[in-house]
């Protein structure tokens, strides 16, 4: 016991140096001295390496407390805490690989152009937070995180894991996040502008009046696994010119969406409400709508080799054949 506080004292001492030799802060500038704060934090033994600012580099960096050296290993601290004074944290450019920031508090926090590769940032706070141009080769994991209002744009993710992440009003124009797991997640009013979300998983999510246009959302070339959106809420949802090919809608409340222009060829729409939907896409062959609600719906071009097997319709739907071809189809008008 006595060689253990030895051993912490020391640390103490360390990171106090440290401190006063490089004019560093804890997390962020507003810091405190780190003998005011260390009460915030539970350390795991032993600590590696801490995350420093530096003000003459101007960026984050990792650094062993006891050689002084910038390291790339994970900062073992289980609890962040920012401080409630002073700017947000600036952790822009920072090398924040396989770091464990879960149940951290980054309100308005920046990381752009941040390499977060198997960083933990479940169950954080990250409101407002920005990661524009981020980059990530896989393993980041968001589960349960509140990136509400989040500026994800031009980032580029390799199957992120945002399980149950609230991603309201959340911005991810224009970028790459084939494979990201959004299973029951919050996506309403988000916007996935030309994003790549090829193989992503949306099933469960909850993504009323979001914005996937020019989205690509096809099968993805890796794995051979199309999107996944069965059972999700997505009311008003936008995916005009969008290329959706062999995408999963099964299940799905697409009520007045549109997909004007958007390729649809093999995707699923069985089970799934499209009433009042604008369904003017580009390409719907072999396409699947058994049983689907298509009240209200408007379809224009032609649906080659499609499957219409129970889906209902009614004197609103506008469909490029009549009402004997719909049933011979198997279409069931009310």
């Amino acid at each position: 016991m006595r060689k253990f506080t030895f051993s912490l004292a020391f640390l103490f001492c360390a990171f106090s140096s440290a401190m006063a030799a490089q004019n560093v802060s804890l997390f962020d500038r507003a810091s405190s001295p780190l003998y005011n704060r260390i009460k915030n934090f539970r350390f795991k033994w032993p600590l590696k390496a801490i995350l420093l600012w530096n003000k003459k580099a101007g960026r984050f960096i990792c650094e062993n407390p006891l050689t002084k050296r910038e390291s790339h290993n994970p900062v073992n601290i289980q609890k962040l805490v920012r401080t409630k004074k002073g700017d947000c944290a600036n952790l822009s450019s920072a090398q924040l690989m396989g770091i464990p920031l879960y149940h951290a508090r980054l309100i308005g926090a920046t990381l752009e152009s941040s390499d977060l590769t198997n960083a933990n940032l479940a169950m954080s706070d990250l409101r407002n937070a920005s990661f524009i141009k981020a980059t990530s080769l896989g393993g980041t994991l968001f589960n349960g995180a509140n990136l509400s209002g989040a500026a994800l744009n031009s980032a580029s993710f390799k199957s992120p894991k945002m399980i149950k992440t609230n991603l309201d009003n959340s911005d991810m124009s224009e970028s790459i996040l084939s494979g990201a797991d959004f299973s029951q997640a919050l996506l309403n009013k988000a916007k996935l502008v030309s994003s790549v979300i090829e193989g992503a998983r949306f099933n469960g999510a909850a993504m009323d009046n979001a914005d996937l246009t020019g989205a690509d959302a096809a099968k993805n070339p890796q794995t051979g696994e199309a999107s996944d959106f069965s059972a999700a809420q997505m009311q008003n949802a936008r995916f005009d010119g969008a290329n959706l090919s062999g995408a999963n809608f099964s299940g799905s409340d697409l009520s007045q969406a549109s997909f004007e222009d958007a390729n649809l060829g093999e995707a699923n729409f069985s089970d799934a409400n499209l009433e009042g939907a604008n369904l003017s896409a580009q390409n719907l062959s072999w396409t699947h709508f058994e049983r689907a609600d298509l009240r209200g719906a408007k379809i224009t071009k032609p649906l080659t080799q499609a499957t219409m097997t129970g889906a209902v319709y009614d004197s609103k739907t506008v469909l490029p054949f009549n009402d004997a071809k719909a049933q011979e189809l198997g279409m069931i008008k009310k």
